[in-house]
């Protein structure tokens, strides 16, 4: 049975609905694209989840675990994450200019 997104930790009304935006209405979307899609199309969608801790939330979903938990390598993946889709972003400002 599908369970709805807002039954994860860290992820609260507000995300749910932003994640409802791009597709990503039940545990089982998440768990399917994976958080590092999941985010990366957020991010398109909202710029402004760019942010490490929207992240954080995602990685911890996914791991059952609230965010300030999550192991070290993950926070090391996310990390990264982040600066690559940065990098793309601005890439693609500088398109426009």
């Amino acid at each position: 049975m599908a369970r709805p997104i807002e039954e994860l930790p860290n992820l609260g009304p507000i995300s749910a609905a932003e994640l409802s935006q791009i597709g990503v209405n039940q545990v089982e979307d998440l768990q399917r694209l994976g958080w590092e899609e999941v985010w990366a199309k957020l991010v398109e969608a909202y710029p402004l989840r760019l942010n490490i801790n929207m992240g954080y939330a995602l990685a911890g979903a996914l791991e059952g675990c609230d965010w300030r938990d999550l192991p070290l390598i993950t926070r090391d993946q996310v990390k990264a994450l982040a600066k690559e889709l940065r990098k793309k972003r601005n890439k693609n400002r500088k398109l426009w200019l």
